[in-house]
């Protein structure tokens, strides 16, 4: 309040109602009023600008190899695969028909690494795998699931395929795809780790199965990914 006229001045930072009390200096006299503040507060200092537009966002992709393949105890059963050189194979035994699950681990990725920023959108995995014999002989390959520090994770992918014969080129097997994480919860720390990769299940018919194309065992995984 101005006291030289008794004008009023509502703040700028405040809204509701008050009451404002005048007192007459030379008489003593007091008046009393009620004033109703409905503006909105003054803004006296630098707005910050609203962000307009889309935010950008980066989708990549990464492939690399699994470098340790190996079958590995389970159901009772012994460890009925066996490397020969740089070649996976199950052992020559007809007493044996589902295989024990090969564990490939050891992903190295061509680009280095994941960001460690991303958002993982998605997983593929391709394979060779035939049989010995020169065609279909009932052999199966059943799932795949992802590995992670010795333990499955998230859901199988059922396959459920025929393997071929080795008389056939050698086939590639690919599962999964962008926008697919096979029910796990992935993060670049995963899939980063030398412990990520695949265990494979399979039924044998007759024949010997083989792992890898022409002696070498290089199962691949592709991380989609955006940050």
């Amino acid at each position: 309040m101005d006291a030289s006229n008794g004008a009023y001045t509502a703040p700028s930072n405040w809204t509701g109602t008050i009451s404002v009390e005048a007192t007459d200096v030379t008489y003593g006299t007091i008046a009393t009023a009620t004033v109703t503040i409905t503006s909105g507060s003054t803004f006296t200092g630098t707005p910050t600008p609203t962000p307009t537009g889309t935010p950008t966002t980066t989708s990549g992709s990464m492939t690399g190899t699994l470098g340790t393949c190996a079958g590995i105890s389970t159901w009772g059963y012994a460890n009925n695969w066996e490397v020969n050189g740089n070649e996976l194979r199950t052992i020559n035994d007809p007493n044996y028909y589902y295989e024990s699950p090969v564990n490939c681990t050891g992903l190295t990725l061509t680009g280095g690494s994941i960001p460690t920023d991303a958002t993982i959108q998605g997983v593929s995995v391709s394979l060779f795998l035939i049989n010995q014999s020169s065609g279909f002989d009932g052999s199966i390959l059943e799932s795949i699931t992802l590995l992670s520090s010795g333990s499955v994770i998230g859901t199988a992918d059922a396959v459920n395929a025929y393997i071929p014969g080795k008389s056939a080129t050698f086939p590639t097997f690919t599962q999964g795809q962008l926008g697919n994480n096979w029910g796990a919860s992935l993060t670049p720390a995963i899939v980063n780790d030398r412990s990520f990769g695949i265990t494979i299940q399979t039924y044998r018919a007759t024949n010997r199965l083989f792992l890898g194309e022409a002696g070498s065992i290089i199962p691949q995984v592709t991380i989609y990914y955006t940050e």
